[in-house]
């Protein structure tokens, strides 16, 4: 990748290097809110190529952290975790599936993409992790009716 970094795997090698810098600087809080777009300039070799570099890193997991630090992270994990937690609970099979697929499509995504900074991906993975969130919450079993000991004579 350092023979050429604006290839596809080079661009991408590049920014987990680069945006892994930028998250040790301040790693439990990060820069702020949209701060990666100039704050990465900083880390980048060559400043005449900071607009190739600064748009995204490639990586929502590295995003969130250069943006919000661990807690950030955390938050996104503990989104995915939940996702697939609901729907591995789920009783409708067909519920389950796609929720358990759309969990799996955005994890894997987000390793080589940032999804939920693109406006089209984004409404695709939020708008759809809410309609299959409704469908797995309205779908669960209700809890059994509790039963009361008997009274004692």
């Amino acid at each position: 990748h350092q023979g050429d970094n604006t290839s596809s795997i080079g661009h991408r090698i590049y920014n987990f290097t680069t945006t892994t810098q930028m998250i040790l600087e301040r790693p439990w809080f990060g820069w702020g809110t949209g701060a990666y777009h100039t704050e990465i300039c900083r880390f980048i070799g060559n400043p005449d190529q900071c607009a190739i570099f600064s748009w995204h890193p490639h990586n929502q997991y590295l995003f969130f952290a250069a943006n919000h630090g661990v807690l950030g992270l955390a938050v996104f994990l503990f989104f995915l975790i939940s996702l697939a937690w609901l729907a591995l609970r789920s009783t409708n099979h067909q519920t389950k599936v796609m929720l358990l697929g759309l969990c799996v499509l955005l994890c894997v995504n987000s390793i080589f993409n940032s999804p939920l900074w693109s406006a089209r991906e984004s409404g695709f993975f939020i708008f759809l992790a809410g309609l299959l969130l409704s469908m797995a919450w309205n779908q669960r079993q209700p809890a059994p009716p509790a039963t009361s000991a008997p009274a004692a004579p």
